[in-house]
C-alpha cells in the first residue's frame, strides 16, 4: 500500500510483512518498521546548513547514513528537503493507518 509519493519518491508498506519500501530517484531500500523510524528520526534531526559538506563541484551536500553500512545518502538541499518532506508523510500516513488499524 502506497503511504506517499511524488515525482522522484515513492514510500509504501507491505500488508503482509509490514516492511516499508523506499524507492528515491534510482534506490530502493527495504527497512523493518523499527529501521525505518530510526532512519527518519536521523534526517529529522539533521540541520542541512550546520551539517552539509562542499563537493568537488563547489555544491553543498548532507551526506546521510542508511542501515546499510556501505550506502549513504549524497543530498544537495533540494533533496534533501524532498526527502525530509516525503519522509515527513509516510510517518503521519503510518500513524494513520494505525489509529484506522488499517495495516
Amino acid at each position: 500500500m502506497t503511504l506517499t509519493e511524488n515525482d522522484h519518491s515513492n514510500i509504501s508498506i507491505c500488508e503482509g510483512c509490514k516492511r516499508i519500501g523506499l524507492c528515491y530517484k534510482n534506490l530502493v531500500f527495504g527497512f523493518y518498521l523499527e529501521e525505518y523510524f530510526i532512519f527518519c528520526k536521523k534526517v529529522n534531526n539533521i540541520n542541512f546548513h550546520q551539517e552539509h559538506i562542499l563537493l568537488g563541484n563547489g555544491q553543498a551536500n548532507v551526506i546521510i547514513d542508511t542501515h546499510h553500512s556501505e550506502i549513504h545518502f549524497c543530498l544537495n538541499a533540494f533533496e534533501f528537503v524532498e526527502l525530509s518532506r516525503i519522509l515527513d508523510e509516510s510517518l503521519i500516513m503510518i500513524e494513520v493507518y494505525d489509529s484506522l488499524k488499517i495495516r
